[in-house]
């Protein structure tokens, strides 16, 4: 009997987070959405509330505040894209074709789903609005979690949620987020090694600062294209040819210390 009871208990409770983890997907895919259709600071958790069928106390039971709800949607956008970037990119590939590929990569996301960018530039508004800088969010985290954690964290896609944040932060959403947005870094930086390796890439900086110019170079023209509404393509041809233009200069830049 009291196995049975056991094994009863065991179901509610299992029930219970299967409910949990429901309502909460409910509520990030509702708030992706909103986020994709408006800037940030237009969408409001009252919005989100009544577009999930949840009230505003339930959506407090998983997200601090706002911006937690916001950076658990970065953490699910940017771990669907480095998820798409391990499946999709040719390992046959010369280390520079790949850097070019996530190049065109990109750009084709930054047009299909301008969410990316988004949440990009937020990311970075955020960072200089609490007085960090990048690095020192990098050792906050490998003195908080470990080093040897840290660097298992930035260079596998197992799940960030082990590593159970809300113990170490008072911004845990954000903190998980941010090492998503590491592991894609990693992702960028691997392909960069890779053709120093094979002699493709012949530039001479680091790999770190080769992957942030590409990825500035890119980000700054996708924010030019729809600072311009071009992302709508009211260019036309035009935009594929800006896009060109810009994979060639890219082109240039790894083949050259320019």
């Amino acid at each position: 009997m009291r196995v049975v009871q056991g094994d009863a208990s065991k179901e509610k409770r299992q029930l219970r987070y299967r409910k949990k983890e429901r309502t909460r997907g409910e509520i990030l895919a509702v708030a992706e959405r909103f986020y994709s259709e408006k800037p940030a600071n237009e969408v409001l958790l009252e919005d989100i509330a009544e577009a999930a069928f949840v009230s505003r106390t339930t959506i407090y039971n998983y997200f601090e505040n706002k911006n937690a709800v916001f950076f658990a949607v970065g953490n699910k956008v940017i771990r669907e894209l480095n998820e798409k970037i391990v499946a999709t990119l040719p390992a046959e590939l010369s280390g520079k074709e790949q850097v070019l590929f996530l190049c065109a990569m990109t750009f084709k996301d930054g047009i299909d789903n301008p969410l990316v960018l988004k949440i990009t530039n937020a990311t970075f508004d955020h960072i200089k609005s609490m007085n960090w800088k990048p690095e020192s969010i990098i050792e906050t985290i490998s003195e908080k979690i470990g080093p040897s954690a840290f660097n298992k964290l930035t260079h596998d896609l197992s799940p960030i949620e082990d590593a159970e944040f809300e113990r170490y932060f008072e911004e845990p959403h954000f903190f998980e987020f941010f090492v998503q947005f590491l592991r894609n870094g990693e992702l960028w930086v691997k392909a960069v090694r890779k053709g120093k390796k094979d002699k493709t890439i012949k530039n001479e900086l680091e790999d770190p600062i080769i992957v942030q110019y590409v990825t500035m170079v890119n980000n700054g023209l996708l924010s030019e294209m729809e600072l311009r509404g071009t992302a709508s393509n009211p260019l036309g041809p035009q935009r594929d040819l800006i896009i060109d233009n810009t994979m060639n200069l890219i082109a240039l830049f790894l083949d050259h210390n320019v």
